[in-house]
């Protein structure tokens, strides 16, 4: 599976260890299969695989106080990078 990057000098960035056939965008530049999470991103012109993040717990939601745009359990992720891990009560 690649992304592609028209403007940038290696156009084709391949999603590392995706299955073609489980693979899906998920939105915000976001994409999964049955076992990985990845970040995209155009202004970057990389393709990132986000380290121990499970899909079954990977979910696009918006927390204002952090920008932060995603979440895997207690990490918070803003553009397919970690924000903060929220604290225990």
């Amino acid at each position: 599976v690649y992304a592609v990057f028209y403007n940038s000098s290696n156009p084709l960035e391949i999603f590392p260890e995706a299955d073609p056939a489980t693979f899906k965008s998920v939105g915000e530049y976001y994409a999964i299969d049955d076992e990985h999470v990845y970040h995209y991103s155009y202004h970057r012109g990389h393709v990132k695989l986000l380290e121990g993040v499970k899909p079954d717990e990977f979910k696009l939601e918006y927390e204002p106080a952090t920008g932060a745009n995603a979440r895997a359990g207690d990490l918070l992720f803003r553009n397919g990078d970690v924000v903060t891990e929220e604290a225990e009560d």
